[in-house]
């Protein structure tokens, strides 16, 4: 169902986003739909170009040129249940203005589903808003959502693929648990579970973790049990 505004809103074409990506320790990479490597260590960094009409935006919702508007960036993971806004920009009264999104999120604020939400929203409505304008501060104008599995809902540690032939394991084994021997140390950090990455089987189930096959829960399934266990 369509949602009804009480307001005028400018079409989605006076918008242009490109893709999110996120900086890596060997440059700029596309992010995807998963973080198999993601970890409550880590800071997430993240870009995103976009291209925006703020002078038509302006007239199509009936708002005159001195109204005031943002762009701003929120986010929200899902597992922490924590939420902020990332990034913020005053919108001008230009057409084609483009605006560089960047910004960090530091990783023990996240897990589970991260989403973030692009927006524009009113500030100030001038004084020669049309009747049909937006008029409180705040009003969302347009807003684009993306999601981000960073390890499923119901992962509460963080996960990482290893080498076994590497480290001091059974090369065979599909995943090991580690737990940090401090105790004072917080719980999403003291914990981590590494997974082989030469078991094709196990790496396939949590690649697939969004959407598994029948095979793929099974083994997902006795993975949850063995950690349970631990």
């Amino acid at each position: 169902m369509t949602r009804v505004f009480p307001f005028l809103r400018p079409p989605g074409d006076v918008v242009t986003l490109g893709p999110w990506s996120r900086l890596t320790p060997d440059g700029g990479e596309p992010l995807p739909d998963t973080l198999l490597d993601w970890d409550y260590d880590t800071v997430l960094s993240l870009l995103r170009p976009m291209t925006v009409d703020g002078l038509r935006a302006r007239r199509l919702t009936g708002l005159a040129e001195e109204a005031e508007l943002d762009l701003s960036v929120q986010w929200f993971a899902t597992s922490s249940a924590l939420r902020g806004r990332a990034w913020r920009s005053p919108l001008p009264a230009v057409d084609g203005f483009e605006a560089a999104v960047a910004f960090d999120l530091p990783g023990d604020d996240l897990g589970g589903t991260l989403e973030l939400v692009t927006s524009i929203t009113l500030r100030t409505p001038g004084r020669e808003a049309s009747a049909a304008a937006p008029s409180r501060p705040g009003s969302v104008l347009w807003s684009d959502r993306h999601q981000v599995l960073l390890q499923g809902d119901n992962t509460l540690f963080p996960i990482a693929p290893a080498d076994f032939h590497d480290l001091p394991y059974p090369t065979g084994a599909g995943w090991y648990l580690h737990i940090d021997e401090d105790l004072e140390a917080a719980a999403l950090g003291s914990i981590l579970l590494l997974v082989n990455e030469r078991h094709e089987v196990v790496m396939r189930a949590l690649e697939a973790a969004a959407f598994p096959a029948e095979a793929d829960r099974r083994v997902l399934s006795t993975l949850r049990t063995d950690v349970l266990r631990a």
